[in-house]
């Protein structure tokens, strides 16, 4: 089984969260383990580069069996998009890990976590707040303000990822290609970055 190294380098201020807080200072807060460190699950980069790969293969106008409204699954001869991630009928040939911070800039993150160890909120991120607009009314909606956690511009992410994609190998080059963006916040300038295999 090949293993490979898929890079995401951030260029803008990132939230990847659980959806929880921590309670009265943040209402999104950035996803950690058990030890504090800041990671990007698996399952959320697997996300991201299947649904590119549908739209990889749509604009090239292929043949791909899930978007949208569409009922159609592959049985048989499965798509790239069902090859590569799997589908309710068949495993994906492709595994993906979380993705830690590179060891070259766990050095200054420990410093930042040792530092902020009796705090509530780490040194390592800083608060953005934000408002809900009302869609209909295209103004703020009152007493809808809140506060997320961000990572710094200059984070350097890697996981593993495991598997041979075969003859769809050119679909996940460049399904990792033509990343743009990690996590929530994209419309509020957050999760920039660039994507690539090691």
């Amino acid at each position: 089984m090949t293993e490979r190294i898929l890079k995401i380098q951030f260029e803008a201020p990132s939230h990847h969260g659980s959806g929880l807080g921590i309670a009265g200072l943040v209402d999104r807060a950035v996803l950690r383990d058990r030890h504090g460190t800041p990671y990007l699950a698996g399952s959320a980069i697997k996300g991201r580069l299947r649904h590119a790969a549908v739209r990889v293969l749509l604009a090239e106008k292929q043949r791909v069996c899930q978007y949208g409204d569409a009922a159609s699954i592959c049985r048989d001869e499965p798509c790239g998009v069902c090859a590569l991630f799997g589908s309710v009928c068949r495993r994906g040939c492709l595994l993906f890990g979380a993705a830690y911070p590179i060891d070259e800039i766990r050095p200054p993150l420990e410093k930042l976590w040792e530092a902020g160890k009796n705090r509530s909120l780490p040194f390592d991120s800083s608060i953005r707040p934000g408002i809900a607009i009302d869609r209909q009314l295209g103004t703020v909606r009152k007493h809808l303000l809140f506060t997320t956690e961000t990572l710094p511009d200059w984070m350097v992410f890697q996981a593993k990822v495991l598997g041979d994609t075969g003859e769809h190998e050119n679909l996940f080059q460049k399904s990792v290609h033509v990343q743009t963006h990690f996590g929530a916040g994209a419309a509020r300038g957050l999760g920039r970055s660039v994507w690539r295999l090691a």
